[in-house]
């Protein structure tokens, strides 16, 4: 099983926390390979991410990305505050693992895993290049999905998905990826995502919706969530319980290492931080207007007074 995340040392103590949930929860899978893309992870926060590994007994791997973005044939790469240069080491993924290695996990930092994901990892893909979760409806989703020249097929969230690598490789999908962001001059509103699933339309498989909940699904009701994407993404019941049962949670908008933090599933991430080196880490605070701000949309969300 290959585990692939990407970070700096901004991030290495969120990846140090999403790693110790996934291994503490898969350890009865046989073989884990955790694979790390540094774009600026210090000796330290190297030796820390690989006491972490190292103590459940499975591999680590720290892959140089130092040069990303001479990888890209453009110097045109839109960053924010969310969509940081290591999101788009995912795209090279094909190129980082050995040729014998066949399928890969992607993960975010910002997340953690409450189950075994065994039979999501080994799903039956088929031929597909991806298997990914329906993207959760937020602001600019249905702006990326027309920019992407999305029509059919489930649009997916890229924070988490299985590559299945022999594609990849066979239809040479790194250089499609490439080529379209190129050709998109970097003008995309969530870029790495809406270039992928421009280029994988119709070669994803749809996992079921727990193996990645994001944040909106915390806040929107089912018929906010259907509302906004246009169509039922999944059923009714599969929402409910996915969020009831998650087996990843990505903690995109609301972070639970902030002090203020409103999500719901707060308590599970920080008590794996405990348990991981940056264990005396505090929590950081918060300007408070923008926590009023979150509260606000929170409850006008909740009561279909904004979309």
């Amino acid at each position: 099983m290959n585990i692939v995340y990407s970070s700096d040392d901004n991030y290495a103590r969120h990846l140090a926390t999403s790693m110790t949930s996934l291994m503490d929860n898969n350890r009865e899978e046989p073989e884990i390979h955790i694979w790390v893309f540094n774009v600026g992870l210090s000796e330290d926060n190297i030796r820390k991410l690989t006491q972490v590994v190292e103590s459940f007994g499975r591999t680590i791997h720290v892959v140089d990305f130092s040069d990303i973005r001479e990888r890209f044939p453009s110097d045109r790469i839109p960053l924010t505050t969310t969509i940081t240069i290591e999101t788009y080491t995912r795209i090279f993924i094909p190129d980082a693992l050995p040729e014998t290695e066949h399928r890969a996990m992607w993960i975010d930092g910002d997340t953690a895993v409450f189950g075994n994901i065994h039979d999501m990892y080994y799903c039956d893909m088929g031929d597909n290049a991806v298997a990914a979760v329906v993207d959760q409806p937020n602001f600019g989703l249905a702006v990326s999905k027309q920019d992407a020249g999305y029509t059919d097929g489930p649009y997916f969230a890229a924070g988490m998905f299985i590559a299945n690598l022999d594609v990849w490789r066979r239809e040479k999908v790194t250089d499609q990826l490439l080529s379209y962001f190129v050709e998109r001059e970097g003008e995309l509103l969530f870029m790495d995502q809406a270039i992928m699933n421009h280029v994988l339309q119709g070669r994803i498989y749809k996992l079921p919706f727990r193996c990645h909940v994001i944040t909106p699904a915390y806040f929107l009701t089912y018929r906010q969530m259907c509302d906004r994407w246009g169509e039922p993404f999944y059923s009714k019941k599969e929402f409910v319980q996915g969020k009831r049962h998650p087996l990843i949670v990505h903690y995109a908008v609301f972070r639970p290492w902030k002090r203020w933090c409103l999500h719901p599933m707060k308590r599970y991430f920080r008590r794996y931080q405990k348990k991981t080196p940056y264990k005396d880490v505090p929590l950081e605070q918060e300007p408070l207007l923008p926590i009023i701000r979150k509260v606000v949309n929170t409850v006008l969300y909740r009561l279909h007074l904004k979309k």
